[in-house]
């Protein structure tokens, strides 16, 4: 069922992957019993300790579960993973249409992550927090002017939403928005078809902007509303480099 690995390779990486390839595609179902180490140490070409360290990173995940005498079974990574797990779900995904949902979803995550941001700076930003978002679009309306590549867009642009979690004094919001950023930045076809028109994040950003200087002089919904708007013409963009 599984590959020899190639001496070359780091085994206990290329052991991992084959496993939860296995697992993300349906191969191996919930509940499912795995064989045993000596048997999948056999079938990789490996030895037992590299197939026992490949599944204690499998455990950790939320693939697997051990118990004392019955072996290891699947479990549901529906329930039990956690967001270290999309990237791969995404490139497991091979139906253009479950793709472009799941990564719909990661939109529709992250405009969720803004309204967290609104709500929190609601409260108020401090005068220097205020100057060091300023500053961050600035960077990001030259980068754009510059013709630069989405991916030199893209990290401006995730400068921007650095400076607004800073200025929540946040912990959490940061560490919850972090891996959505990264994420979003793991997708060639979606950054492109983001910052393929950057007049518009830009349009975005100096929403925000206004917003923060004077939260009297817009709803947020009009924010909300416009993010959803731009997300429905970046899907229909990506569509569209398919």
């Amino acid at each position: 069922m599984f590959p020899h690995i190639k001496s070359t390779d780091s085994v206990v990486d290329r052991c991992t992957h084959a496993l939860q390839k296995a697992i993300l595609r349906g191969q191996l179902l919930p509940g499912d019993k795995l064989p045993p180490e000596r048997d999948l140490a056999t079938q990789f070409g490996v030895n037992r300790v590299t197939v026992r360290g490949a599944l204690a990173r499998l455990q950790v995940a939320g693939l697997v579960s051990v118990r004392q005498g019955s072996g290891y079974r699947v479990r549901d990574y529906r329930v039990h993973g956690g967001m270290d797990l999309i990237a791969s779900v995404l490139s497991e995904t091979e139906d253009s249409e479950a793709l472009e949902g799941a990564l719909g979803d990661l939109l529709t995550i992250r405009r969720s992550m803004a309204m967290a941001l609104l709500n929190r700076l609601s409260r108020g930003i401090l005068p220097e927090d205020l100057r060091n978002v300023s500053r961050a679009i600035d960077a990001l309306d030259a980068v754009a002017a510059s013709g630069a590549e989405p991916s030199a867009l893209a990290e401006a642009d995730g400068a921007i939403l650095r400076a607004l979690i800073e200025a929540t004094r946040s912990p959490v919001l940061g560490l919850c928005i972090n891996p959505i950023l990264q994420l979003l930045a793991s997708q060639p076809r979606l950054c492109r078809a983001i910052f393929s028109r950057p007049a518009e994040s830009l349009v975005s950003w100096r929403l925000f902007e206004a917003w923060l200087a004077d939260p009297t002089s817009l709803p947020v919904d009009q924010i909300l509303h416009h993010l959803e708007r731009q997300d429905r013409h970046t899907l229909a963009r990506m569509r569209a480099l398919s």
